[in-house]
């Protein structure tokens, strides 16, 4: 990658939602949730994004300038509300928030340790859909009513879709942001506020 010029923007953004990490299998719930699950979350969750910010931090120093974004979670600073799983086989591990609360606080340490050549900072987003939006959702009962609480919870009374993210993204990844770092922003449709 090096050798194909400089390397300007690094976007961590990777977790493993498998059964490995405990993802809607009853094997993850808090009182079943395994060391073995545990790890996978942070190998995936949070040690990857250390790899590839020593690499690639180290590079953009040399370069001269960078930018480090981590996709965390609004996972990172509240935690799941039991009853928006209810009724379903659907949930959040406990290692899932762990690890991107931990890829927050990372984020706060890898900026203070890459200035002040790289700025690091995060996104924290919400439920944010993996349907096209001109795309038919053909979800079942249980489905919908997980949706709908999901939509109810949220402030702007909709999921987010992929193209939410892309404002932030842009702001972190360009000079726009050249006196942020360190910091998340949360992108979640107001779930947080309340």
């Amino acid at each position: 990658v090096e050798a194909h010029g400089p390397i300007n923007v690094l976007v961590n953004n990777s977790f493993d939602f498998s059964i490995r990490t405990g993802f809607n299998d009853d094997s993850g719930r808090l009182e079943n949730a395994t060391y073995e699950q545990l790890k996978a979350c942070f190998d995936s969750g949070v040690y990857w994004a250390i790899q590839a910010t020593q690499i690639f931090g180290e590079l953009m120093k040399k370069e001269g300038g960078g930018s480090i974004i981590n996709v965390c979670s609004m996972y990172s600073i509240v935690a799941p509300n039991p009853l928006l799983y209810k009724g379903t086989d659907k949930f959040n591990p406990p290692g899932y928030s762990m690890s991107k609360a931990a890829l927050l606080q990372f984020t706060k340490y890898s900026a203070s340790f890459l200035s002040p050549h790289v700025r690091v900072n995060a996104i924290l987003p919400g439920a944010i859909s993996n349907v096209e939006e001109d795309s038919p959702n053909a979800v079942g009962d249980e489905e919908d009513d997980f949706m709908g609480r999901l939509v109810e919870r949220t402030l702007l009374k909709r999921i987010g879709h992929p193209k939410d993210l892309v404002g932030p993204l842009v702001l972190l990844a360009s000079d726009a942001s050249s006196y942020i770092t360190g910091e998340g922003i949360v992108i979640d449709g107001g779930w947080t506020v309340t």
